[in-house]
């Protein structure tokens, strides 16, 4: 398999993997970590599209007896969406600030337009206590590759932790370890009393940590062992990038976002919450859902009524 044949299938079993994945909780993960290189493959796969390492395939079906189209309604469908769709208004309302070039900016919408529409922004979440911007923010970033690398982290932990948890338990992830991101970044201003924070990534992080304790949980320590060093190693990178100034990264969302989903997955994971009322999880839901609703409810009503004024 030369370079080209193995770019081609890790990009084809990315997309298999997005749009494919299971909604069912307590079914085996249709996709698999390689042992080798970390990246994730078919879970039938015999042979990595990676790093050509032999696999072995995990009893259970072979393949899905459901339809092949796209589910307009999946989750991981809706979110990518979502994030496109937010980013690309950003890209807009930036357009109209008089003295803004989008494309010296490589597309990165102006900050202005960030907090217009629910940035995480300190003088605003605290002081005008607009709480609401610890929902909204996951969904904004500041800028093509931000989105990109986010997008596609999301194609593969995604679908991986829509597969081990289900729908329901999918979504309360998500929502719970962006608002609990957003919030440990919020209170960051014991030595940021100025910061701007959008992105995905903080979830990303819960992601990992929710997967991490389901894999032990269900013995695969050496996926899990992968998933701990991503979290390790990936915070350690991105303070390092923090503290040298190379890049504006909000640590503290990911951290956030991290211990949330290890408190989420070990919640899920104990045997005396593996039967929690599914009634508890969906109030939870509704409640970080509404939150999230009325504040993109709100910064509509904000860009609508200041944001020509603001990009006067």
């Amino acid at each position: 398999m030369n370079d080209w044949q193995r770019s081609l299938r890790a990009w084809k079993d990315k997309i298999k993997a997005w749009f494919a994945a299971s909604d069912r909780s307590g079914h085996r993960p249709k996709i698999k970590m390689c042992p080798s290189c970390g990246n994730f493959v078919g879970v039938n796969d015999v042979i990595c599209g990676y790093c050509d390492t032999p696999l072995k395939a995990q009893p259970g079906p072979s393949a899905d007896t459901g339809s092949s189209g796209i589910d307009p309604l999946n989750p991981i469908t809706i979110i990518a969406g979502l994030c496109v769709v937010i980013h690309l208004i950003a890209v807009y309302l930036s357009s109209t600030i008089s003295d803004y070039n989008l494309s010296q900016n490589f597309w990165s919408p102006h900050s202005k337009a960030l907090i217009a529409m629910g940035a995480n922004f300190n003088l605003h979440t605290i002081d005008r206590g607009e709480l609401w911007r610890v929902a909204t923010y996951m969904l904004l970033h500041g800028g093509f590759m931000h989105i990109l690398f986010n997008i596609m982290a999301f194609a593969q932990l995604g679908p991986l932790t829509l597969s081990n948890f289900g729908r329901r338990r999918f979504w309360l992830i998500t929502l719970a370890t962006g608002v609990l991101g957003g919030v440990a970044s919020m209170l960051a201003v014991v030595y940021t009393p100025i910061k701007l924070s959008v992105g995905f990534s903080g979830v990303l992080f819960g992601y990992l940590g929710a997967n991490y304790i389901y894999m032990r949980s269900q013995g695969q320590f050496s996926i899990a062992h992968k998933l701990k060093q991503y979290m390790i190693w990936g915070n350690l990178i991105f303070i390092a990038l923090t503290v040298t100034n190379l890049f504006p990264i909000d640590n503290l969302a990911h951290l956030g976002g991290m211990f949330t989903g290890l408190g989420l997955g070990a919640v899920f994971q104990s045997r005396w919450t593996r039967m929690l009322n599914p009634l508890v999880e969906k109030i939870l839901i509704g409640a970080l859902s509404a939150l999230m609703l009325y504040g993109f409810y709100k910064a509509f009503l904000y860009v609508d009524a200041n944001f020509i004024n603001i990009g006067a």
